[in-house]
């Protein structure tokens, strides 16, 4: 009778891993962990200043299929731009350079992705969402820059308009924002799907 316990016989029993695959493994637990890191130094690096912990629910922080997103989002009573505008207020800016101190500590390539509200430019005018998310994109990767992101790790940066909301309602200020990833290195685990976004500061963790 076989050993229950030999696993060495018949292709079904074979759990071992080639190297290139314990290679991938290893990097894809490595990642994860200065993923989780990362996560870790910019909620203490936020919730430290005492000028932008009261807008740490302006950021969250989740995971998707290609990586560690960060986003800074707009609220009632807080917009990065002025409406219309790819300047961004002082405390936008002042989380966009916090945001790439943590960010430049990482190997990864990023993408930046702007995003607007459904809210349409007046009839005639030669801008519209598709222009204004993309400006702002541009703008906050020039912010990322700036605090110590290589420039050459910066993969892409998009302008997506209202298509991609973060909010159903199409005047949500959630939906407009700014997404950071860091892109994965690795190949994402098949069970990678994105996880619900999660404010820096939710109920229970005070600043």
């Amino acid at each position: 009778a076989k050993n229950p316990n030999d696993q060495s016989g018949g292709a079904s029993g074979n759990t071992t891993l080639t190297k290139d695959e314990q290679g991938m493994v290893a990097t894809m637990q490595r990642e994860e962990e200065e993923f989780k890191r990362a996560e870790q130094i910019l909620k203490s690096a936020i919730l430290s200043n005492p000028e932008l912990s009261g807008f740490a629910n302006q950021i969250t922080i989740d995971r998707t299929p290609e990586g560690l997103r960060i986003q800074i989002i707009d609220q009632d009573k807080f917009s990065m731009f002025p409406s219309g505008g790819a300047v961004p207020y002082e405390r936008a800016r002042d989380l966009m350079l916090m945001v790439g101190k943590v960010v430049a500590r990482l190997p990864n390539n990023i993408s930046v992705t702007g995003h607007t509200d459904g809210t349409p430019f007046a009839a005639g005018s030669s801008r519209d969402n598709w222009t204004l998310s993309t400006e702002r994109a541009n703008v906050s990767r020039q912010y990322l820059v700036q605090a110590g992101v290589d420039e050459k790790r910066v993969a892409r940066i998009a302008g997506l308009a209202d298509r991609d909301p973060f909010a159903p309602d199409p005047k949500d200020p959630r939906n407009r924002r700014i997404s950071i990833v860091l892109l994965r290195q690795s190949i994402p685990p098949v069970d990678v799907t994105p996880s619900s976004a999660a404010p820096v500061n939710p109920g229970g963790i005070e600043p």
